[in-house]
């Protein structure tokens, strides 16, 4: 599974989305989906929240999809969003 190429897409808030954009939201909505009712094909890796960035991540063991949202530090408004899908590091089974 070395073949594995890691794919990122970024959107400001404001432009249109791209369609990579568009796929990497749906996997990460489809993984979340999925470990949230007891499917144990996805799984949370790793969270983090703070008062002006949001991280999550969701594994299968092949790859994750990491979602990231960064805010505004004077209002809190997000202002840029960006997903990363890339081979799991190491093996897990979810």
């Amino acid at each position: 599974m070395s073949d594995i190429k890691t794919i990122t897409a970024k959107w400001d808030c404001k432009s249109e989305k791209s369609e990579n954009y568009i796929l990497l939201n749906m996997i990460h909505a489809m993984a979340g989906h999925y470990a949230t009712r007891g499917d144990k094909s996805w799984s949370l890796s790793s969270t983090a929240t703070t008062d002006n960035y949001i991280l999550t991540v969701w594994t299968n063991g092949i790859v994750d999809i990491k979602a990231e949202t960064y805010k505004d530090w004077c209002y809190g408004v997000a202002n840029e969003h960006c997903y990363t899908m890339e081979k799991t590091c190491g093996e897990t089974n979810g």
